[in-house]
C-alpha cells in the first residue's frame, strides 16, 4: 500500500534566500515533492511544506536539518519569533496509508540524537558527523559530572551534620 506523508519543517532563516535554497535542495530526492516555500522576514523564519512516501520524506527532513544546523548561525540570528535552533519543528501529518501513531514513530525517528548523529555522518559527510558525536558526548558527560557532582555536594554536609562523617564529595558521587 502507498504511503503519503506531509511534513512542515520550520527553519530560523528567513531572510537570506540563498540559504533556503540550499535548505530546499538538500531536501530534493525522489518521491518527495516541494508544496510550499514561505519566508517570514520579521520573525526570520521560514516553512517549508514537503509531500513524499514515508521513508523519503524522512530521509528528506534529516537531510534539511542537517543543512539548515550547517547554514545558520544562531549566534547572530536576530527576529521576533524566539528561536528554538536551526530547525524549530518537524512535525509530519499522515496524508495516506499511515495513522498519526505512524507519524509520531516517524517524528522520534527523525529527532533520536542518536540516530541524528548517525544520519549526518551518513548525508552530509564523515567529518561533520564525527564532529557532532564528539560535542554530544562531550556535552553528555558533562551533564552527568554536573549532575553527579551536585549529589556529592549535596550529601557530603547532611551526612557531616547527621552522622558526624567527614566524606570529600567527589566520594559520595555515584
Amino acid at each position: 500500500m502507498a504511503t503519503l506523508v506531509e511534513c512542515v519543517p520550520n527553519f530560523s532563516e528567513g531572510r537570506d534566500k540563498a540559504r533556503v535554497d540550499a535548505i530546499v535542495a538538500a531536501m530534493k530526492m525522489d518521491g518527495v515533492y516541494l508544496l510550499d516555500r514561505e519566508m517570514d522576514a520579521d520573525h526570520n523564519r521560514c516553512v517549508i511544506t514537503l509531500v513524499g512516501d514515508r521513508e523519503a520524506i524522512q530521509e528528506a527532513a534529516i537531510r534539511g536539518v542537517g543543512k539548515a544546523a550547517e547554514l545558520i548561525d544562531l549566534t547572530k540570528h536576530r527576529g521576533a519569533h524566539p528561536r528554538m535552533g536551526a530547525a524549530d519543528v518537524v512535525p509530519f501529518i499522515p496524508i495516506e496509508g499511515v495513522t498519526i501513531e505512524d507519524c509520531v514513530a516517524m517524528a522520534r525517528h527523525v529527532v533520536n540524537a542518536g540516530a541524528f548523529y548517525a544520519y549526518i555522518s551518513q548525508g552530509l559527510a564523515r567529518p561533520l558527523g564525527v564532529g557532532c558525536s564528539w560535542i554530544a558526548l562531550v556535552a553528555y558527560n558533562s551533564l552527568q559530572v554536573g549532575l553527579y557532582g551536585f549529589i556529592g555536594a549535596a550529601t557530603q554536609p547532611l551526612l557531616a551534620q547527621w552522622f558526624h562523617v567527614d566524606v570529600k564529595w567527589w566520594v559520595i558521587a555515584p
